[in-house]
């Protein structure tokens, strides 16, 4: 039931279906109420029963479709600047994730993708908040960590977040 090595999902019984199936709905559920961690969650619980790289494709796709219905919405919102520098250290980046993905056996995949998300996690509840904003140098680097986590993740916002509070914050008691 844990990370399996080979699978698809003609190959799933009625408990992995239900399983897929209540992952969905919970992450849905969660994008609904906050707005984003659907890609999040669907990977780390259907990689239980599905191999890693047969989920995260779905998911992207997944995400893209439900996501590209706001950009009318959020458009004018978005920092372009430091995105472009984000997206520029991305493509340096993202290589070297997919590279992993595809050749990374299911079991240590599973492994670093719910590592990825405890350490992130941990991170987030030390009580960080920004300080400054980073400058176009650090935020392609950010672009860069974020790439290479991303397709192994498939939760580029976490990696962002993750980056941003830590590597250019001080503590709340500081």
């Amino acid at each position: 039931f844990l990370c399996p090595k080979e699978g698809n999902v003609f190959e799933l019984g009625v408990l992995g279906w239900l399983w897929v199936g209540v992952a969905v709905f919970a992450a849905s559920i969660v994008r609904g109420i906050a707005g984003f961690g659907f890609s999040l969650i669907v990977t780390v619980l259907v990689t239980h029963v599905l191999p890693p790289a047969t989920v995260i494709p779905a998911v992207l796709l997944w995400e893209i479709s439900a996501s590209i219905g706001h950009l009318p919405f959020v458009y004018k919102q978005v920092a372009w600047r430091p995105l472009a520098w984000l997206t520029l250290g991305m493509l340096f980046g993202t290589p070297l994730g997919v590279w992993v993905l595809a050749h990374l056996d299911a079991k240590p995949m599973c492994l670093l993708i719910n590592g990825l998300v405890v350490f992130f996690a941990l991170m987030l509840l030390r009580g960080k908040k920004p300080s400054h904003a980073p400058g176009p140098v650090a935020t392609s680097l950010i672009g860069v960590l974020c790439g290479a986590v991303a397709p192994e993740l498939w939760a580029v916002g976490l990696a962002v977040l993750f980056a941003l509070l830590f590597c250019f914050v001080r503590s709340r008691t500081d």
